[in-house]
């Protein structure tokens, strides 16, 4: 676990837990990698230390592709989900269109807009690379930049923007119209906005999460950050710029996991610098030393059962309905009783349901529960016990019910109910060779010895544990 230096905005104080942030691993990567796009170079689909990267998503056809800022080639690039180059824009200069350094890219509804640094300005473009407006300009006034490093876009459609040398963030409507700013980062090089929180990485080695109007709400300690990015489900992926690795948090600050090692093979990151999430759940991570992106899938976590309900069943009963009680189910999740693999239906997180068959529980015994969490990542539970128990027999009537002393041996039937295969006939306290007909009746082999001595014997049925028990008696008569 990290232990993380975390502030909350509590009565108007900031109470501040200084800690240094100590990684425990092994921590499982939260993400695999699935496959990569782009080299080095600057042919379309070639990158030169791209910087920023921006997946859009929503309902539309044109909500489904990738943007890339591609830093040194100055320009934003393309593409469709599954790295298919579609398009560039841009080129070097400062005229409407042309960029010098462009560090980040930002979708929402149609348009995607460009922090181009090297220009101390924010471009508008729609989906399609058309030119709609510009904003900004060197200085240090509301509405100007200096060196704007990063952008985001909320769900109304506001802009914020990373002013990394004015030491603070910028808020525009989508018409570029300035709308407040606030300060409290020092040198910010990232900033994501999820719901009515805007995170903030800044030169401190902190995010920083504000709400939507500049009020610091709480901060907690990261390591090299050069940007940030909140998914929906509520996890701040943080690239480590340094460490070859995504650093992954909740809101709060507890350290989730990571993806990626340093270097250059298969999933492997290299300086990386920015993160986007797309539709379908894929992460794209902007790998700016190894001029690529690279695409990973959310990998399954080992599931844990904490309960079964219910937790037992007589045998010879009908089917039921089988809830499992845990943590870290996926609606992957399958359950497997006494190794057979149940049609499963995804509840929650914390809750699997199944039908099991009355096939499976003819027999009184312990059976072992588990769940399975399919690839990537995941495994398989320890095992939940599910008892399997006996009825308490009833016995009706014996044929025959009496026989001459000193006879011959021969097969006693007795009737009832609540017979098993497991069930043995008793005759005085001592079990006979029993064979199972059915539910209400046996059938038991008396032996000439236990025709000797005329008086009366005792027979009942037991049934064994779990469960189960001894029936009543009836006498049966040796004349």
């Amino acid at each position: 676990m990290k232990t993380l230096g975390i502030s909350f905005l509590a009565v108007g104080v900031i109470l501040i837990a200084f800690c240094a942030p100590v990684f425990a691993e092994p921590f499982p990567d939260y993400y695999v990698p699935v496959f990569s796009f782009g080299s080095q170079g600057t042919d379309p689909g070639e990158f030169r230390a791209p910087s920023g990267i921006a997946v859009s998503f929503g309902s539309q056809a044109y909500d489904r592709y990738v943007y890339v800022a591609d830093t040194n080639n100055d320009r934003i690039q393309q593409f469709e989900f599954n790295g298919t180059f579609v398009r560039e824009v841009g080129g070097y200069g400062s005229g409407e269109g042309e960029f010098i350094d462009p560090a980040d890219v930002a979708y929402r509804n149609g348009f995607f807009y460009v922090a181009d640094m090297g220009n101390d300005r924010v471009q508008k473009f729609t989906w399609y690379g058309t030119f709609v407006r510009e904003f900004g300009g060197h200085g240090h006034t509301d509405g100007l930049f200096d060196d704007p490093t990063d952008i985001a876009i909320d769900a109304d459609g506001y802009v914020y923007v990373a002013d990394k040398n004015n030491n603070r963030i910028q808020k525009f409507n989508s018409n570029g119209v300035f709308q407040r700013k606030w300060s409290g980062v020092t040198f910010p090089t990232g900033i994501s906005v999820q719901g009515s929180r805007a995170y903030v990485v800044d030169s401190t080695n902190r995010t920083k999460k504000f709400s939507l109007i500049g009020t610091l709400l709480a901060q907690w300690d990261v390591m090299n950050p050069s940007g940030v990015f909140v998914s929906g489900g509520q996890l701040v992926f943080v690239p480590n710029y340094l460490g070859g690795m995504v650093a992954i948090y909740n809101t709060t600050g507890v350290y989730k996991g990571r993806l990626g090692r340093p270097g250059s093979g298969r999933g492997q990151l290299d300086h990386p610098s920015d993160a986007g999430l797309d539709v379908d759940g894929y992460l794209y991570v902007l790998d700016k030393g190894n001029n690529r992106v690279s695409v990973y899938e959310r990998s399954n976590p080992i599931p844990e059962i904490t309960s079964l309900s219910p937790e037992n069943r007589q045998c010879d009963s009908a089917g039921f309905t089988l809830t499992v009680n845990g943590v870290d189910f996926r609606p992957t999740s399958f359950i497997i009783f006494n190794n057979t693999r149940l049609t499963t239906t995804y509840v929650s997180t914390q809750r699997l349901t199944a039908t099991v068959p009355g096939s499976l529980i003819t027999a009184p015994g312990r059976l072992n529960v588990t769940v399975r969490n399919p690839t990537p990542g995941g495994g398989m539970s320890g095992n939940a016990v599910f008892r399997v128990t006996s009825p308490v027999p009833l016995i009706y009537t014996l044929v025959p019910s009496s026989r001459a002393h000193g006879g011959a041996a021969f097969d006693l039937t007795v009737t009832g109910s609540n017979f098993i295969p497991e069930s043995v006939v008793r005759w005085n306290g001592a079990a006979r060779t029993t064979t199972y007909i059915s539910g209400t009746e046996l059938s038991a082999r008396i032996t000439v010895a236990n025709l000797a001595t005329a008086g009366t014997a005792t027979v009942n049925v037991r049934n064994p544990n779990p469960g189960g028990g001894i029936s009543n008696d009836l006498p049966f008569t040796i004349t």
